[in-house]
């Protein structure tokens, strides 16, 4: 390696290094907001003590108690365990998941490719590249564009389906760059597709169990499953139920510039907790839930554990999955860099739960302590 090469590699650790602090730094501060807007008790000494104590052991030493008083307050959960949402993407992240290669692994247009021990919705076309590809990935030249197009229509029909749903594949987080498009007729189709400027795929929309039609109807509602593979075993964090508001499609709505979310937790045995939150805090249970007991619980963890075994670069997985109306599990996408953390923090309690000490044992070590904690972490 030149000497050149080596003070470009040092230049750009450095600059990643600085970018990753002003990130850390900038989302931290969203407690302070939250209590801001929402004050809650302020903590014991005892309970500052504590949280103290059970974080030097890994090296840690928060600037602030902001994180706890709003989990603590928020929550009615008064344990240590708590994990600040900047600390979960900006160390344990960093450690679990290969951000070189989340950029390769992150593309929705090839869900079904990496991770095929898992049903993901049917898919109609890709546009991967530049290039239209069927569902089978069959290649079609922009000039036999309305051909395929006629072919799409034609087996949406024979399926009855009057509505698919088009997403951009890269950095459309937050139910961004999804929509939802009728089927009128092929021509219609044509220009909807080739007016799309980046990267889509088009599959079909997901009619879900009537479990999740509890929470709200009109949008298409899902499981948020954390797993962590640990030396090889793939361990469940927490599970959360993530639904939508009145007249939306997606689970995740933005109302004059604000994300609109709510959640509630899942217990291991498959019952819904009865802790329900959004992005403000706790909120009232939905008007029409009756029945608690999570549809098809035991096979969503199997072919989440099975699905992780194949994401072979992370050990940190946020699952979006769906259960259609046979109860069959739908997975939607895979988060593998810095999903949120809060939300099912307010949903489940703290983000490690009873793997906590598994999650952060790397952090015993003081090499990765050095490594791993940014100095606005570091004891």
């Amino acid at each position: 390696m030149s000497k050149l090469t080596k003070l470009k590699s040092k230049e750009e650790l450095f600059v990643n290094y600085i970018s990753r602090e002003f990130i850390i730094r900038k989302r931290y501060r969203l407690a302070k907001k939250f209590l801001k807007n929402n004050p809650q008790p302020q903590l014991s000494s005892n309970q500052k003590e504590e949280i103290d104590n059970f974080w030097k052991t890994y090296g840690v030493k928060f600037p602030d108690y902001s994180w706890f008083e709003m989990y603590y307050g928020t929550t009615g959960i008064y344990d240590p365990r708590f994990i600040p949402d900047p600390f979960v993407g900006g160390v344990l992240y960093s450690y679990y998941n290969d951000a070189k290669s989340i950029e390769g692994w992150d593309d929705k247009n090839l869900y079904d490719q990496l991770v095929s021990s898992v049903s993901f919705p049917k898919v109609y076309c890709h546009f991967y590249k530049g290039d239209f590809f069927d569902g089978e990935w069959n290649y079609y030249p922009s000039s036999e564009l309305e051909k395929l197009c006629k072919k799409i229509y034609e087996e949406a029909s024979d399926k009855n389906e009057k509505e698919l749903v088009l997403k951009k594949t890269k950095n459309g987080s937050f139910g961004k760059g999804v929509q939802l498009i009728s089927l009128k007729s092929p021509n219609d189709l044509k220009i909807i597709l080739e007016s799309r400027p980046s990267d889509f795929v088009l599959q079909e929309k997901v009619h879900q169990h009537p479990f999740f039609n509890q929470f709200n109807e009109s949008s298409v509602n899902i499981l948020r499953v954390i797993s962590f593979k640990y030396h090889g075993e793939i361990k469940i964090l927490s599970i959360s139920v993530r639904y939508g508001i009145e007249g939306a499609f997606t689970d995740v709505s933005f109302v004059k510039g604000k994300e609109i979310v709510n959640v509630c937790g899942i217990n291991e045995d498959g019952l819904v907790n009865d802790r329900y939150a959004n992005l403000d805090g706790q909120i009232d249970a939905p008007k029409n839930l009756k029945d608690k007991e999570l549809i098809s619980y035991d096979d969503i963890i199997s072919q989440v554990k099975s699905a992780h075994s194949q994401l072979f670069p992370f050990g940190l997985v946020g699952w979006d999955v769906a259960i259609d109306v046979n109860g069959k599990p739908v997975f939607i996408e895979y988060n593998i860099h810095w999903p949120g953390t809060m939300l099912y923090q307010y949903a489940n309690g703290p983000y490690g739960g009873k793997y906590t000490n598994d999650l952060l044992e790397f952090l015993k070590d003081k090499a990765n302590q050095k490594k791993y904690i940014p100095g606005y972490f570091r004891l």
